[in-house]
């Protein structure tokens, strides 16, 4: 999965009575490229459903969360920036610690079955070597990084002077913002027009 940096961040109190709240300025250190943060003000929100379509995953029932203001990168940490983090702290990341890492290639289940790509222990697959051996980053640095684990996330948040959403975070700012959209962009069912 792909790095995500939040930075907390409290809203401001405002100079006059009826006066808007404007965010506040987003932290220097945790900037991506500029113009790719975006605000949350602090809120009630919710996090898990009354409808879960697995009930063993845990996210029933649906529960109420006070959240303070958050600073939420719009993009995913992309190839180059992990790369940067890399060079500057030669931080190892957990599969290149382990020595390999899940990725995603073609296998075939039965004789005479098609080919369906599924997950795979894959040696030497890695952040800079996304499907082990042979793969590389070539034409893939503006691309989000994957084969990072929580605590690889965790260190680079870190290293640019965030940290990683909670749960609560992510959901209400995976819904727009929004109260209870059924989708992030609200109710209407997609369309391919």
């Amino acid at each position: 999965g792909a790095v995500t940096a939040a930075v907390q961040k409290g809203c401001c109190v405002p100079a006059r009575p009826g006066a808007a709240c404007a965010p506040p300025p987003a932290p220097a250190a945790a900037a991506g490229p500029a113009g790719m943060r975006i605000h949350f003000a602090a809120c009630r929100s919710h996090i898990g459903t009354d409808d879960p379509h697995h009930p063993d995953d845990g996210e029933a029932p649906r529960r109420s969360q006070r959240l303070k203001g958050f600073w939420l990168e719009t993009f995913p940490v992309t190839n180059a920036r992990f790369a940067a983090f890399v060079a500057a702290t030669a931080y190892v990341t957990d599969a290149e610690r382990f020595g390999w890492a899940p990725a995603f290639a073609q296998a075939r289940d039965a004789p005479g079955r098609p080919a369906a790509f599924r997950w795979r222990a894959t040696q030497e697959a890695c952040w800079n070597a996304p499907e082990g051996p042979g793969s590389d980053l070539a034409d893939r640095m503006d691309h989000p990084v994957v084969q990072v684990s929580l605590a690889d996330a965790r260190a680079f948040s870190t290293w640019v002077g965030g940290r990683l959403p909670t749960e609560a975070e992510w959901e209400h700012a995976a819904r727009g913002g929004k109260a209870d959209p059924r989708f992030p962009w609200g109710c209407a069912e997609p369309s391919d027009d």
